[in-house]
């Protein structure tokens, strides 16, 4: 067996000359930062939730509800291997966990969170794991079927999530608002709304954290932040809207997303109280933890971006240090803030047109 530490618990993995995904349980520490992320988020929950790990692997993330947050946890994997890990690396650190070893779609119960961490595609357990909540609950999902939601598998994203996606310099943000959008449709369908608490793309992979409550009206105003993202290929204008905006100020037709979430992506009440948790978590760099919420906090709640280099290159202008992008932005008036779906790009309320006068004139 290999052993390793993350944050306060030790298991032990089978060996493999690689760990990787083909392997009948493996660890993945490249996932250690959206663990450390969810274990921050449930810190800011009341006590003694119950928690069901649907997809639990190793049990790292399971283990680490229940020490570092205090959440009673069901922990759960359909392979058998799994779940007698589960079990030891559960004894291997004195803590109380439930292993349970069946498909994720065939569990009873009820819980105040359910977390749902496959590798590829969430769609088949989403729809069917909403009858495990209580009138309300936090529901956690990860996506890394990326591919298919920034649309290089355009027709794959069709199939799976019932959207169309658009292969764009913004695809991630895209992707991650098909995936909020998808959530959203099958919690309306059993009668939930949703409210996005933290949601971001890193690395390979989506993840959504949403607070769900029951109730029809609820229900109804999460469908009113479905929406079409328009974008147009020749001059890169881009917009959203209810309903689809079919040609462009340049006379060109508009290319769309849809249906994606157009609302917001994060609780900023919610991300100030991870802030005020962190020095207290194991969460790895604390001070890159800080940086990257306060970075989902600030930024404008516009549903796609632009990237400096494409901005300056549609505008025909020399590409310019992005503080000093934002600050011209900000001097004409518009609202705009860096995002953390890239490094280079930035969020604004300003259109094409209005970033064309600011930097033109």
């Amino acid at each position: 067996m290999y052993e390793f530490t993350e944050g306060s618990v030790t298991i032990d993995v089978p060996e493999y000359e690689i760990q990787t995904s083909r392997n009948e349980v493996f660890y993945n520490p490249v996932m250690e930062f959206n663990r450390n992320v969810s274990i921050l988020l449930t810190r800011c929950l009341p006590p003694e939730r119950d928690i069901l790990c649907g997809m639990a692997g190793t049990g790292v993330r399971a283990l680490r509800y229940v020490r570092e947050a205090g959440h009673h946890v069901d922990a759960n994997d359909i392979n058998p291997l799994a779940a007698r890990l589960i079990s030891s690396n559960a004894e291997k650190n004195d803590i109380n966990i439930t292993a349970m070893n069946k498909d994720l779609n065939l569990i009873d119960g009820k819980y105040d969170v359910v977390d749902v961490d496959p590798f590829g595609s969430p769609v088949r357990y989403v729809h069917p794991i909403m009858r495990l909540f209580k009138k309300e609950g936090y529901l956690f999902v990860t996506a890394t079927d990326t591919a298919a939601l920034c649309g290089s598998f355009k027709n794959a994203c069709v199939r799976k999530y019932g959207a169309l996606p658009l292969k764009t310099a913004y695809c991630h943000e895209v992707g991650l608002r098909i995936l909020l959008g998808y959530v959203a449709r099958c919690a309306a369908s059993w009668n939930y709304g949703v409210t996005p608490i933290m949601s971001f793309y890193k690395d390979h992979y989506m993840r959504v954290h949403v607070y769900i409550r029951r109730g029809k009206r609820r229900a109804d105003e999460s469908m009113r932040h479905l929406g079409y993202i328009n974008h147009c290929f020749s001059c890169s204008h881009r917009s959203h809207s209810h309903t689809p905006e079919c040609t462009c100020a340049c006379g060109n037709t508009f290319n769309h997303a849809n249906p994606v979430w157009t609302g917001k992506l994060c609780s900023e009440t919610m991300l100030d109280e991870m802030l005020q948790e962190v020095q207290q978590a194991h969460v790895g760099d604390k001070e890159a933890m800080i940086r990257f919420i306060t970075l989902l906090r600030d930024e404008v709640s516009i549903p796609y971006h632009w990237d400096s280099h494409e901005m300056a290159s549609i505008l025909r202008l020399p590409a310019a240090p992005l503080e000093t992008i934002l600050s011209k932005i900000r001097d004409a008036g518009h609202a705009c803030s860096r995002t953390h779906f890239s490094p280079t790009s930035f969020k604004t309320d300003a259109t094409l047109a209005d970033l064309a006068s600011i930097f033109t004139d």
